[in-house]
């Protein structure tokens, strides 16, 4: 393998590790978003219940209910951002893919010539 193969080998190795961790980020943000968004529907649930803490506290269920919505509309548009990242890392690693196999078949052609040329330069027996 040459050496412009084993780079680009390389940098496809790098490219698929950097579109994991943006996956695994995409996926937390979701995590949290559904998380946060699971909290609100809690506190609202509870706000409308019977119960003494709610009619004590009206206002801070509110609050907690607008930090979980504000929570999950942030988490949301980070992995907005995270998934625009794996889809420019797969553009990316596509790019460098077809690099790549046109770097190997080069390198056979190269090689098939150089081996044609060399059963060419053989000098033929005489008979």
């Amino acid at each position: 393998m040459g050496t412009r193969t084993k780079r680009l080998r390389q940098l496809i190795d790098l490219q698929q590790k950097l579109k994991a961790i943006h996956e695994t980020r995409h996926a937390g943000f979701l995590r949290e978003a559904a998380a946060a968004d699971a909290e609100a529907e809690d506190l609202a649930r509870r706000s409308q219940e019977a119960s003494p803490l709610a009619d004590l506290f009206p206002g801070l269920y509110a609050r907690r209910v607008a930090r979980a919505l504000e929570r999950k509309a942030e988490m949301t548009a980070l992995a907005g951002k995270e998934a625009r990242k794996i889809a420019a890392e797969e553009a990316r690693t596509d790019v460098v893919r077809r690099n790549y196999r046109e770097a190997v078949r080069q390198e056979e052609r190269s090689g098939a010539e150089k081996e044609i040329l060399e059963i060419l330069s053989r000098p033929t027996p005489a008979k």
